[in-house]
């Protein structure tokens, strides 16, 4: 053979002239003998006998594994030409060569060479199974799905991440790539509802955006987006100057109710009362109007006296009442106080009251340590309560001395005296003495 590789070397070289030009039409396939598409094809070769040898620019073969390569030797001796090359072939980290010599440069010369490659069928569809139109990224590929929700990639052996978007939205699969491979990828797709409303139930013509994609309600407070690829889209809902932010999970809800609080609390049933203390007690009861309302976040209570304002603490006594203990101030002196109630969307009800504790005083005020039985009484109280007792002990007085009365006359006559009524007549004459033994 070494022989025989001389003989045709000799034979060239007295056949061909100094300095040549050769066409190549490189194939390439795989294991399996399938084109392979993206094979880089390069030759090493003389330039001439200073220059030495050079490398051709790489050519990546087409979809039926092709590639074009054209290299020229400039040498302008024959005795001094290089009439063998070097045919290489890259296909991801795997490089095949061919050692190749110039025979006739006439013609094209058509050379096949083989690379270890693989498919990998990526199948991109919804929840339900139905196709879907996606960008599919495999390696250094990207390809669009066809009709059937299915992109093609040949690749070399090794691992890849499958990545298919729509709209923005990810999904990706690991995969080994050691033979050919159907890869599937699920693309769950929604139907987003979103409502708007008032607190009174009542529709509104708001903005809805989710995911850059924006809509107005219709008449009914409704926005609808379909296909909707993202699982937790970002949703932001605008009316007038207020907005709401959801980030909901579509895998547990796809509709939603937006609910914009218009209305303020209303302060009801304000009242007040002196304590015999003399402090003041603040009641306040708060409705939050609206069937839909956001419900009460907070009451605050403050007081003015002489221009300073003085804030109290407001504790909750029942459902939605209030109140709160103003500290004593001097008599005669007008107190302002304003109750505060806020709700969840930050509107706020007002409502004021005021009082002035009078110079005299006349109630009776229970004392603990103090007075008769702990009873302070005032001079009013003490002359009616004397004249009263002594009504009463008079009465009493009488009675005994009435009692006392009708005993000594029984024990004179020796009869019985029934009681008088107040009623009853005394008889016409006085009774008869009983006969002496």
């Amino acid at each position: 053979m070494l022989l025989f590789a001389l003989a045709m070397l000799l034979f060239a070289s007295h056949c061909l002239s100094a300095g040549y030009t050769q066409k190549l039409l490189v194939q390439v396939f795989d294991q399996d003998y399938r084109p392979v598409e993206g094979a880089q094809v390069y030759v090493e070769h003389q330039v001439n006998s200073v220059v030495g040898d050079a490398k051709t620019k790489p050519v990546s073969t087409k979809a039926n594994g092709t590639a074009d390569i054209s290299f020229t030797d400039w040498e302008e001796l024959s005795g001094q030409t290089k009439y063998t090359y070097t045919l290489y072939t890259k296909y991801g980290s795997e490089v095949e060569s061919a050692v190749l010599t110039v025979t006739d440069t006439s013609a094209v010369r058509v050379y096949s060479m083989q690379v270890k490659a693989h498919y990998a069928f990526v199948s991109v569809h919804d929840q339900k199974g139905k196709p879907l139109a996606a960008s599919v990224t495999v390696g250094n590929t990207t390809r669009k799905t066809d009709v059937g929700g299915m992109a093609r990639f040949q690749l070399p052996p090794g691992k890849y991440t499958a990545k298919a978007e729509i709209n923005g939205a990810v999904r990706n699969r690991d995969l080994s790539l050691d033979k050919d491979q159907n890869i599937e990828i699920e693309f769950p797709l929604y139907t987003v509802k979103i409502t708007v409303i008032d607190d009174y139930k009542r529709p509104l013509a708001a903005q809805v955006d989710l995911d850059g994609a924006a809509k107005n309600t219709s008449a009914d407070g409704i926005a609808v987006f379909e296909n909707v690829s993202n699982e937790q889209p970002k949703v932001t809902v605008r009316y007038n100057e207020s907005f709401r932010k959801l980030q909901p999970n579509l895998k547990q809800e796809s509709s939603m109710l937006v609910v914009f609080d218009l209305t303020k609390p209303v302060i009801q049933e304000l009242h007040h009362s002196i304590q015999k203390n003399e402090e003041a007690v603040i009641n306040a009861y708060v409705q939050e109007p609206g069937a839909s309302a956001s419900g009460i976040s907070g009451v605050s209570i403050t007081y003015e006296v002489g221009g300073v304002t003085t804030s109290v603490p407001a504790y909750t006594v029942g459902y939605n009442s209030f109140e709160a203990k103003i500290p004593v101030v001097p008599r005669e002196t007008l107190v302002k106080y304003t109750v505060k109630a806020t709700d969840k969307a930050g509107n706020a009800g007002f409502a004021s009251g005021t009082y002035t504790i009078a110079l005299e005083r006349k109630n009776v005020e229970l004392k603990k340590d103090n007075g008769f039985f702990g009873i302070t009484l005032g001079w009013e109280t003490i002359v009616v309560g004397l004249v009263a007792f002594g009504i009463v002990g008079y009465g009493v007085l009488y009675y005994r001395k009435r009692q006392q009365h009708e005993k000594d006359l029984e024990d004179e006559i020796g009869v019985e005296v029934p009681p008088q009524s107040p009623y009853s007549q005394p008889p016409v004459n006085p009774p008869t003495l009983p006969p002496q033994a």
